[in-house]
């Protein structure tokens, strides 16, 4: 097989995804295409599927594929993941004791070892239709693939959509996220330098 027609994408928790890989799920067939369950988080995968996604970290023997992920605004995703906990766990955290439990593991934390120059691929989640383009022309396809649907889609989950009110949240409170703001800085310029490129209308 020849370098870069296989997709490995790592799913970091709270950055859509779920979503995508739904997405994904449409545009590849199944024979082609393996999502890794949650227990081999941070261990080896097997490499013999087209199409690799799930909950694990980077390992640089993946950047000889089409290497993928989403990242999002760490303040987003911070609050996402407090309400998604809440809801799914049956919990009453407020949202400064979720951040000092460290439930929430920094997306930087999933991308150890790596450059945003390792990836073929990084999606914003706050641009997910623009992503959903620009995926469609650079991801590798067979001539069985299809494209990704980038019609306004399923991205907001349920436990995003609530009227809970959301506490003010200081950087200074994120402080074991630091390093998750420098992260999605800088991947949303090379995201809107690589998009800007193609000149979508």
């Amino acid at each position: 097989m020849k370098s870069k027609e296989r997709i490995i994408f790592i799913h970091i928790p709270r950055t859509a995804g779920g979503t995508f890989s739904v997405l994904l799920d449409k545009a590849y067939s199944d024979c082609q295409r393996l999502s890794v369950p949650p227990h081999l988080k941070g261990k080896p995968i097997p490499i013999q599927h087209l199409v690799i996604t799930g909950h694990f970290a980077f390992r640089p023997r993946y950047t000889q594929d089409f290497l993928a992920t989403f990242l999002r605004n760490p303040i987003n995703r911070i609050v996402s993941y407090w309400l998604y906990h809440n809801q799914s766990q049956g919990a009453s955290l407020s949202l400064y004791e979720f951040i000092e439990s460290g439930i929430a593991e920094p997306q930087a934390d999933w991308l150890k070892g790596s450059t945003l120059n390792d990836f073929d691929f990084i999606g914003i989640t706050e641009r997910f239709e623009d992503s959903l383009r620009l995926w469609n022309v650079l991801a590798p396809k067979s001539k069985n693939d299809t494209d990704i649907d980038t019609s306004p889609s399923l991205r907001k989950n349920a436990s995003d959509r609530t009227n809970i009110p959301i506490p003010p949240i200081d950087k200074s409170m994120l402080k074991k996220y630091e390093y998750d703001f420098f992260l999605y800085q800088h991947a949303e310029r090379k995201f809107q330098s690589i998009y800007s490129k193609y000149h979508f209308g």
